[in-house]
């Protein structure tokens, strides 16, 4: 696992611009450093958009159940731009994880360090982000998990989150969606996936956090 992970890292910097790169192999991670250029079009913009951006890259060796940690080092990017302290923040941390259960760290980091990238030079240049822009803390996570089950309201997605926890209702029984769907015939293949690729504990503080929200 451990050198697949490496392996991937190195396949990751060799694909990208760096004016200098050091590889720094600890024990428990592997941290990336160095000066990476990005480059963009988007398509009905007649800018092209690039800039330089020093990262420090934090890639743990329990991929994909710690998600690596990027440092922007020269503060270009503010801290009211989706930053949580100085890490940037790519993302909400279940969908990353679940995306990370089935991908490799290259795959990873273009996803969403590029994108993440990608959405700041372009709400710099234009004032708005590309790809919408989720909301930060327990609301993007509602949001999030609003698209993962594709319903609307808050308190489904709470007895559907709870449901990978407790593992309450069965198969046959109906879907607590109020589909009228037997539970194997709606919701049970996202509820078993989530049980599948995010630890316990994880989904334990998850709901805990959204249900004091929700009550907010």
């Amino acid at each position: 696992m451990t050198d697949r992970i490496m392996l991937s890292v190195k396949d990751w910097i060799e694909s990208r611009d760096f004016d200098d790169v050091s590889i720094d192999i600890r024990k428990d991670l592997i941290v990336v450093s160095g000066t990476v250029a990005f480059k963009f079009y988007y398509e009905g913009y007649e800018t092209i958009l690039s800039d330089k951006f020093t990262l420090k890259i934090l890639v743990y060796r329990n991929y994909p159940e710690k998600i690596p940690d990027i440092v922007e080092l020269d503060n270009k990017i503010p801290d009211d731009f989706h930053k949580n302290g100085r890490s940037l923040c790519l993302g909400t941390p279940l969908e990353m994880l679940l995306y990370a259960n089935t991908n490799c760290v290259e795959a990873f980091l273009d996803k969403y360090l590029t994108s993440y990238l990608m959405s700041f030079m372009f709400y710099r240049e234009y004032g708005i982000c590309p790809y919408g822009d989720r909301s930060h803390g327990a609301q993007g996570k509602l949001e999030h998990l609003k698209e993962y089950f594709n319903v609307s309201e808050e308190d489904l997605v709470l007895q559907l989150l709870n449901l990978a926890i407790t593992n309450d209702l069965g198969r046959n029984e109906k879907c607590c969606c109020l589909s009228g769907l037997k539970f194997k015939k709606c919701h049970l293949k996202e509820v078993e996936y989530l049980k599948r690729s995010i630890s316990k504990h994880n989904l334990e503080g998850t709901y805990k956090e959204l249900s004091n929200f929700v009550k907010i």
